[in-house]
């Protein structure tokens, strides 16, 4: 992208991402049924309506067709979220907005480096939203996020939108106290200089799980060239009784997500999500951390094996 600014947070980049496009209030936005809180809370905060719709396998990012099913005369944007560092279908999702002249912006909070189709996401709509949150790929000490685009309207308008909405001396709209603190943009710029590599190391434990758990899980996270394996969920039918196994062997493991948006108090949706509900009844992730499976990965694969045959 052409441009590329930091601000305090992905939920800011969100919707600060919004606001710069001068939409309507109440104005509809689809978004998928599995994601952080925070792609609805920030849709609620930018004073848009979210839609909440299902996604598709073998990624569980954002189905066109459901997109596509849940377009109204009020739907003015879609925002597609790269799950898990998978990579959306991006060519199918920024053609059908364009055909339906709805705004697109991605979700990139879980995909730092993920590629589609050898394009890095976070190009393929009007605007890209990066979190820095120190659990990311790329995460700073702190809170942190980006925003970036090829539009120097759009940037202008972020500019002023994180200083208060400041415009020189005058407030066309008012804005966020959202910059980037200098010393997380300094941790940010040396560690950028390893994503790379450091993602092809998830790659490759990704593939040493498929070699190792293959035979004896129902389903793993497939193998993408250009996925960053933010997190590695299994799907595990008995999902509470393999995690108090897990525990009990020392492993704490977490789902996510193990709720779909709508599920969130005032977030309900007229949509059916029958692939994210089951997903979300059995999604269960395991370490995919270089810094942790550099010297855990026998006995965690070893103990995820165990624990599988006594399903």
């Amino acid at each position: 992208s052409q441009f590329c600014l930091g601000v305090n947070s992905g939920t800011d980049a969100l919707i600060l991402a919004m606001e710069s496009l001068g939409l309507s209030p109440g104005d509809e936005v689809i978004i998928p049924a599995i994601s952080a809180h925070a792609t609805a809370i920030a849709v609620r905060r930018a004073g848009l309506k979210p839609i909440i719709v299902d996604v598709k396998t073998p990624t569980f990012c954002l189905d066109p067709k459901a997109v596509e099913e849940a377009i109204t005369a009020k739907t003015k944007l879609v925002i597609v979220v790269h799950l898990h560092g998978f990579g959306a279908d991006m060519a199918t999702l920024a053609d059908l907005c364009r055909l339906r002249n709805l705004h697109l912006i991605e979700d990139c909070a879980q995909a730092h480096g993920t590629r589609v189709n050898g394009q890095k996401v976070g190009v393929f709509g009007d605007l890209g939203a990066f979190s820095f949150y120190p659990t990311k790929n790329l995460g700073c000490m702190g809170d942190g996020g980006a925003i970036v685009t090829n539009s120097a309207h759009l940037i202008d308008q972020i500019v002023a939108g994180r200083n208060y909405g400041l415009k020189e001396t005058t407030i066309e709209r008012p804005g966020l106290n959202s910059r980037l603190d200098e010393w997380q943009a300094a941790i940010l710029s040396i560690l950028l200089r390893d994503l790379d590599e450091y993602n092809d190391l998830r790659r490759f434990y990704a593939g040493k799980y498929h070699e190792t758990l293959r035979d004896y899980v129902e389903w793993l996270p497939p193998l993408q060239a250009g996925a960053t394996y933010h997190q590695f969920a299994l799907r595990v039918p008995n999902r509470k009784k393999f995690q108090a196994m897990m525990a009990e062997k020392g492993i704490t493991l977490k789902s996510h997500y193990d709720f779909t948006l709508d599920s969130l108090a005032d977030f309900s949706t007229q949509h059916a999500l029958p692939v994210a509900e089951k997903a979300c009844r059995e999604f269960i992730s395991i370490p995919i951390q270089p810094e942790i499976l550099d010297d855990h990965f026998d006995f965690i694969s070893e103990t995820i094996v165990s624990c599988l045959k006594k399903q």
